[in-house]
């Protein structure tokens, strides 16, 4: 029982992990490599990546881990798995949420 609170922290870590550096990816527009940055997370935490979701402000990941119980699978079996999901919501400086844009009105 043990092990699943342990992998269920593993993988929520790994799936917070992940939608932090990608945001911060997009956030500075270093877009080309956000999946392998992804891959290399969840890799270095033994987690496999279900789903990425990227908009222009958020990102959404689903990270999951198959647990191996050796005695579960004298039963037939074939483990369970874990799934978490993270969300970042992307806040640029330039939007009026920071109320750093500047609004003109133009007249002709």
């Amino acid at each position: 029982m043990c092990r699943i609170f342990v992998a269920r922290t593993q993988v929520k870590n790994t799936s917070d992990s992940i939608s932090l550096a990608l945001a911060q990816n997009l956030l500075f527009f270093d877009e080309a490599n956000i999946y392998q940055v992804a891959v290399k997370i969840a890799e270095n935490s033994e987690c496999n990546i279900s789903r990425i979701e990227k908009t222009y402000d958020s990102i959404n990941v689903e990270v999951s881990k198959i647990l191996d119980f050796s005695i579960i699978d004298k039963f037939g079996f074939d483990g369970s798995v874990i799934y978490s999901s993270s969300s970042a919501k992307i806040i640029y400086p330039w939007d009026e949420v920071w109320d750093n844009c500047k609004n003109f009105k133009f007249e002709y």
